[in-house]
C-alpha cells in the first residue's frame, strides 16, 4: 500500500490540483482535505500524518507488496 501527503494551494476558481501519481484509470482513492489556518497548523499537521504514517506502515514487511497492486 502506497499513501501520499501532498500540501497545495486552492486556486483562484476554488480547485485543488493534484500532481501525477501512479494510480490507474477507474481505481478508487481516499481523498482527505484539511485547510491550514498557519504555520503551527502545518507542523503539528505534518507532525501527526508521519507519526499516523509510521504507525500504519510499522508492521509492513516485502512479502505483502504482492497486494500493492490489488
Amino acid at each position: 500500500m502506497q499513501a501520499y501527503h501532498i500540501n497545495t494551494r486552492v486556486t483562484e476558481q476554488g480547485e485543488v490540483h493534484l500532481p501525477k501519481l501512479p494510480f490507474h484509470p477507474g481505481q478508487d482513492v481516499e481523498v482527505v482535505v484539511r485547510p491550514f489556518d498557519d504555520d503551527a497548523d502545518r507542523r503539528e499537521e505534518k507532525a501527526w500524518m508521519e507519526f499516523g504514517l509510521r504507525e500504519f506502515l510499522k508492521g509492513y514487511a516485502d512479502e505483502d507488496s504482492i497486494y500493492d497492486d490489488l
